[in-house]
């Protein structure tokens, strides 16, 4: 028996060289794909060179070429004409497929998106509401931007709309009001000449979409979808690279690819796309079906496209490959003997076993994860309370509630007194440690059952189940004591002293949805900072 199984392996290791032979002695033909850019050489497409010269595209068999792009160029219709096979656009992909276009989303790069409103600050521009009748630099393909402000019913036309230049210079010289552009590079050229800004946040008003997406055609995919494949698969392990090691894709950039921005920019810009691709928490390239839908009826809601829109061929959602055991018809001929057999079924079952049992790992990993980007989806990010839009779904649900049981209901309107003051003395770091430590004090004096929401920049807003105005004015007084004696404490740094104006309103018949409400309060508040501010008013 012995000396028949050491034949037996003889043969087979034999076999196994001669089919492997010509693979070791002919390198296989690269085949030539091109990978266009939506925006100059930069860190935001760090995982694209990784990918290239750490050679995972050559071992997919891919030579790839990255195309720059040019300003108002369109990536989408770049690969759409033929000139590119991938290209790089934002989530807007879901209007041009509803337009009837054939693109495909390969990936998500960016968790979140980027894309924000750059405002100067003002009296006259405290919200996104304010950009009414203010003068606007928009770039092409800004359909997120442009949906957030129909959701917060700003209407296009009460905007002067500038043709934007690329960079943040209309804004310095004050030739604009606002103008669009990417928390990963924008922010730094205004700190750097010591320009005060704000950010308009779609996420603020609970719109939060995905950013960078990696595409390509319909056509491509049933043509060759194992080059698709490849492409893809190589793509977001450049990414892991990338996000690894930062430094040295920075160095590599700057030797390679000749770009517009320094090592501080590209460093700066590295340090947001970690934020924004959450990466410590969510592999790069992974998306989620239902948060496309939720995307989709945000585009709808602001109508720019179909409700009706289907995401049957939109998404590329390949399953997880489970290889299977090679045939083992010939092995069974020649090992006859049953010890040999029981062996090899012996394997065969652990293997299936282990899979079994990382496929369930990799479901109960997908859910959390599931589960943790809808919360992100819920909650302001700096903060961790309610954004706005949650905070007037749960104000729903409480106005009907009072009403049903006649319970009172009140709402207090908060914005911190010269808040800009801090941020230009202490800077915009300070400024959000300032935000972080308004929360806690205003959460460790609050009951469970009252909802605490950010609106947007410094403005807050609280919810407060059964209680009627006398109530709430208390409430609202012991806050802003609270806030007034008690400095923001910094380790090493000097401590930061605030105080916070207060505006009240009670469910009535006058006052009878949230909306009313909120406008009562805030009209309260205004009231309040026109008395001095560190006042409480209704």
């Amino acid at each position: 028996m012995a000396f028949w199984v050491t034949r037996i392996v003889r043969l087979m290791l034999i076999s196994s060289l001669l089919c492997f032979m010509p693979y070791a002695v002919a390198e296989p033909e690269l085949t030539s794909v091109r990978l266009q850019l939506k925006w100059l050489h930069q860190f935001q497409f760090a995982g694209f060179y990784a990918a290239r010269h750490q050679g995972y595209y050559r071992e997919a068999g891919l030579d790839v070429v990255i195309l720059e792009n040019e300003p108002e160029r369109d990536p989408t219709q770049v690969v759409l004409s033929g000139d590119a096979e991938f290209g790089v656009a934002t989530s807007g992909l879901a209007i041009h497929r509803a337009e009837g276009k054939p693109v495909v989303v390969l990936g998500v790069i960016f968790q979140h998106s980027p894309y924000v409103v750059l405002a100067r600050t003002g009296q006259d521009l405290r919200s996104v509401h304010d950009l009414a009748g203010k003068r606007l630099l928009l770039e092409g393909g800004a359909e997120e931007l442009i949906s957030y402000l129909r959701m917060e019913q700003v209407p296009l036309e009460s905007i002067e709309i500038v043709p934007h230049e690329g960079n943040v210079t209309a804004l310095l010289e004050g030739r604009v009001d606002a103008m669009t552009a990417y928390t990963t590079t924008e922010p730094f050229h205004l700190q750097r000449a010591g320009f005060p800004y704000q950010l308009l946040n779609p996420r603020s008003s609970g719109i939060d979409y995905y950013g960078d997406t990696l595409f390509t055609t319909e056509s491509l995919l049933k043509q060759n979808e194992q080059l698709v494949r490849a492409f893809r698969d190589a793509t977001f392990k450049g990414w892991r690279y990338a996000l690894d090691n930062t430094e040295e894709i920075i160095d590599l950039i700057i030797k390679e690819y000749d770009p517009q921005a320094s090592r501080d920019a590209l460093r700066y810009e590295a340090r947001e796309i970690h934020r924004l691709m959450v990466g410590s928490l969510v592999p790069p390239g992974h998306m989620y079906e239902g948060r496309w839908r939720h995307i989709v009826s945000s585009f709808a809601e602001a109508g720019l496209m179909s409700p009706e829109f289907s995401l049957d061929g939109f998404l590329y959602l390949p399953e997880a490959d489970v290889q299977t055991p090679a045939n083992l018809t010939t092995i069974y001929t020649i090992l006859s003997a049953s010890i040999i057999v029981s062996v090899l079924a012996s394997i065969i079952m652990l293997y299936f076993h282990r899979l079994n049992y990382r496929m369930r790992l990799e479901i109960k990993e997908r859910t959390l994860l599931e589960q943790r980007l809808r919360e992100l989806a819920r909650t302001d990010w700096l903060t961790g309370v309610m954004n706005r839009r949650h905070f007037m779904e749960v104000a729903d649900q409480e106005v009907s509630r009072s009403r049903r049981y006649a319970k009172p209901l009140s709402v207090l309107m908060m914005d911190l007194d010269h808040f800009k003051n801090i941020n230009d003395r202490y800077g915009h770091a300070a400024g959000d440690e300032v935000l972080v430590a308004f929360v806690r004090e205003c959460q460790r004096l609050l009951r469970e059952e009252d909802s605490l929401a950010r609106m947007g920049g410094e403005e807050f807003a609280i919810l407060l189940p059964e209680t009627g105005l006398e109530r709430a004015l208390i409430v609202a007084e012991k806050l802003r004591k609270a806030i007034e004696f008690n400095p923001v404490e910094r380790t090493g740094e000097p401590s930061i002293s605030l105080t916070i104006s207060i505006g009240c309103c009670e469910l009535s018949e006058e006052n009878h949805d949230i909306e009313m409400m909120l406008s009562k309060a805030d009209q309260a508040l205004y009231r309040a900072k026109k008395m001095g501010r560190n006042q409480v008013a209704s």
